[in-house]
């Protein structure tokens, strides 16, 4: 019985991981259309490639601390639009619930935060 709880736990993890990987991605196109650019121009302001700035888009990567706080600074967005439990989107979604956000903050943004 435990087993199936633990793969049950796992499976509701990954789920929530990929939800959050899509909404962070989708955010990202928006604000990229926003400021006009393709993704190559913002590939090269990371310095990366555009396959893997599309990767972040699609949410099939997650960009890592440092890329996604130079991406929110260039399209001049905050970490809470990016994934505001209240804010919506051009299709009437809303972004994570509260607990959902909080999860990703704390496994993607270093804490204490990092002096550049």
């Amino acid at each position: 019985m435990k087993g199936g709880r633990m793969r049950g736990n796992d499976e509701n993890e990954k789920q929530k991981r990929k939800k959050t990987d899509r909404l962070m991605g989708s955010r990202m196109e928006v604000g990229r259309q926003r400021a006009g650019i393709t993704p190559d121009e913002i590939a090269a302001k990371l310095g990366i490639d555009a396959a893997t700035y599309l990767e972040f888009e699609s949410g099939q990567k997650r960009p890592d601390p440092t890329q996604l706080s130079a991406i929110i600074q260039f399209y001049g967005v905050s970490i809470r639009w990016m994934f505001d439990l209240n804010a919506m989107d051009e299709n009437g979604s809303k972004g994570l619930d509260h607990d959902e956000s909080i999860q990703f903050q704390c496994d993607v943004i270093p804490f204490p935060p990092q002096k550049s």
